[in-house]
């Protein structure tokens, strides 16, 4: 709740700001504010849809970019031109045209671009300063499966299996994805709740529930233990059963 609603505030401040801008190209108060909020609704889907974009194929995340940029840009200009003729109407005679008084800066695509670059990454630096105050006991990981996005809490992953090119990620409801990380990395990534117990394993602790010199129990699932992880196991067991 703190979180969205510093979020808020910025974003209320941020159109105070732009309104401040617009202020220079003829508008009262009000109707740079006006202007100013049509920019919000193009920053808030930056904001959420260009995270979400896969690069696991290059020429398709930039073809992906591309589209949804120029996308916003074609709604943002529509909103700009919106909102001026309505100004327009409360002005002046109604049936004049609109187009021709607005602000050659507001029917700039680059003008446009830079508005909503400055205001997500404000928002982003925002978040990350939010994100230190108050952490988020438990961050979801956004992975890649066969061309999927999938979110995935570290919780509700039971292990990681490494084949050749490609890892699998075994979770809660026999919940099987598919990702070319490699397991190295997902260790890295995991961190100390989970034990690397083979080269092709990787265990999530809170799902173990019994250890055998060269074996792994996670409930009706058995993994095998290596030579080279086995002291770490052992170390484990010790713990647990002390």
């Amino acid at each position: 709740m703190k979180k969205a609603l510093c979020q808020a505030g910025y974003y209320a401040a941020a159109m105070i700001l732009v309104a401040v801008i617009l202020l220079s190209f003829d508008y009262n108060f009000g109707e740079a504010l006006f202007v100013g909020s049509m920019f919000l609704p193009g920053a808030l889907v930056a904001r959420w849809i260009y995270p979400k974009i896969s690069f696991a194929r290059r020429g398709e995340g930039i073809r992906d970019c591309l589209f949804v940029t120029l996308g916003i840009l074609a709604a943002e200009l529509l909103f700009v031109l919106l909102a001026h003729y309505f100004i327009r109407r409360f002005r002046t005679d109604p049936g004049a045209l609109f187009v021709a008084d607005v602000a050659d800066a507001l029917l700039n695509p680059v003008f446009i671009a830079l508005i909503l670059l400055v205001l997500v990454a404000g928002d982003l630096w925002l978040s990350g300063l939010l994100e230190r105050v108050w952490p988020t006991s438990e961050q979801p990981l956004r992975i890649i499966s066969d061309r999927r996005e999938i979110t995935l809490r570290p919780s509700e992953i039971r292990y990681i299996e490494s084949n050749d090119d490609e890892v699998w990620i075994l979770a809660t409801e026999g919940r099987r994805f598919r990702n070319k990380t490699g397991i190295s990395q997902w260790e890295a990534l995991l961190g100390e709740d989970f034990l690397r117990i083979h080269r092709s394993y990787l265990v999530n602790r809170a799902f173990v529930t019994g250890f055998s010199p060269e074996e792994v129990h996670l409930a009706e699932t058995t993994l095998p233990v290596s030579r080279k992880y086995r002291e770490r196991v052992r170390a484990l067991a010790e713990i647990v059963n002390s």
